[in-house]
């Protein structure tokens, strides 16, 4: 007892001590310069090593600038991405003949030269019909081959019901001319023709250097392909390179690395599957998947009864992002990223961005730089709470307490020998 009297004053300095140390917490930043951002609109496209620091979709990214006057200002923002979107003409086909004969109305319109057509929006002045019409097509005007034959046109409008369905759909044709021929009784008032074509996106993607392992499971009659790549990037295509002659078509997922964990001092990845899909010598080998942020891919393939495929690469691919980003004041602008702490940003840029950025003054991103944060704890934590300074008390005087019944206790116990 008297040993653990005589430590009480180093407990309580102890515990004294620990509360007023100062601990702090650490966390890691990057910045990039803007390089001479235009007074206006400016595109930046983002450099391939930046992927890695990002907290997808970006939510952690700012631009900010110093001004002239020496103040911090945040500049609005919009990330991109790289990869296009279909594009979608549309034109009205002039009608530059019109007839009845045999119960049948006749239309013919001028296609504009080298003009793709496969959709036709028509629009009649009748609201209740139900037609089955013939589509044809001519670069002559002499010779017609048909299009559409006995295509159903219907629309219905009364007061329970508004429908109809007047889009002629078919495949792509480049006929200078075309005929339309809707069987009916009295005038469809057809009023007009608009033709919509759905041009392919432009773009394509980039595909990145690998580090590839394959082996083949005799057992599970599978071969299982490990996709590296040398840094954390956007994916969303795969290209397989294969060394077949003969028919085949196989099963296969894509699969990618979300989490690791040590097993006895071995490391295990864990997977998440991407894509699942179907490997055939009579489609293409270039296969889309939603897009993910990710470094490592492992591609499983079933193979059944049959021999394993000479697979002589998978390549993963992608789309980069472009930063546009507005400035209304000039000055020295850089971006900053990686702070796990922010939420995103709320910016009103994407309702007002041009439809072209071919305007845009192009800027640079500079060399990245980490910076290091030091956040000093708020030392008014627990141990420096009334509750831990009345707990701390509380012992002290039940030590005391206990001390002085041990000496009553052991005087009783000398004056009763």
């Amino acid at each position: 007892m008297r040993t653990l009297l005589t430590r009480l004053p180093k407990i309580v300095l102890f515990c004294c001590c620990f509360n007023s140390t100062n601990v702090s917490a650490q966390t890691q930043r990057f910045t990039r310069s803007l390089n001479e951002l235009g007074n206006s609109w400016n595109k930046i496209i983002l450099p391939n090593d930046i992927y890695g620091h990002f907290l997808p979709p970006f939510y952690d990214l700012r631009v900010y600038g110093k001004t002239s006057t020496g103040d911090t200002v945040e500049a609005a923002y919009l990330i991109r991405s790289l990869k296009q979107s279909p594009v979608i003409s549309k034109w009205s086909l002039p009608i530059i003949n019109q007839s009845n004969t045999n119960g049948a109305y006749y239309y013919s319109f001028q296609v504009p030269s080298d003009s793709i057509v496969s959709r036709i929006q028509l629009d009649f002045g009748i609201r209740n019909y139900d037609w089955q019409v013939t589509l044809e097509g001519s670069d002559n005007g002499t010779d017609w081959f048909t299009v559409l034959n006995s295509y159903r046109l219907v629309a219905i409008s009364n007061p329970e019901t508004n429908f109809s369905y007047s889009t002629l759909n078919f495949q792509q044709v480049g006929y200078r001319l075309l005929r339309l021929k809707v069987p009916a009784i009295i005038d469809p008032l057809l009023s007009s023709a608009t033709v919509q074509f759905q041009q392919p996106a432009t773009a394509l993607p980039e595909f990145y250097s690998t580090n590839l392992q394959q082996r083949i499971s005799q057992e599970n009659k599978k071969t299982i392909v490990d996709i590296s790549l040398d840094k954390i990037m956007p994916v969303s295509v795969f290209l397989f390179e294969l060394a077949e002659t003969e028919a085949f078509k196989r099963s296969f997922s894509i699969e990618y690395v979300t989490d690791s964990t040590n097993n006895n001092g071995a490391k295990q990845y864990i997977y998440s599957i991407l894509s699942a899909a179907a490997l055939s010598s009579t489609t293409s080998s270039l296969f889309f998947t939603n897009e993910v942020f990710a470094k490592s891919f492992r591609i499983i393939i079933e193979n059944n009864d049959n021999a394993a495929l000479n697979i002589q690469a998978v390549k993963p691919g992608g789309f980069g992002y472009e930063l546009l980003v507005r400035v209304s004041k000039p000055g020295n602008y850089w971006m900053s990223y990686g702070d796990k702490s922010v939420t995103a940003p709320q910016y009103d840029i994407a309702a007002f961005v041009p439809a072209s950025t071919d305007s845009f003054y192009t800027a640079a991103a500079g060399e990245e730089t980490a910076v290091v944060i030091i956040t000093p704890y708020n030392n008014k934590s627990f141990w420096s709470s009334p509750t831990f300074l009345w707990m701390l008390m509380g012992l002290i005087i039940l030590l005391l307490g206990w001390f002085a019944l041990s000496m009553i206790r052991n005087r009783q116990k000398e004056s009763s020998g």
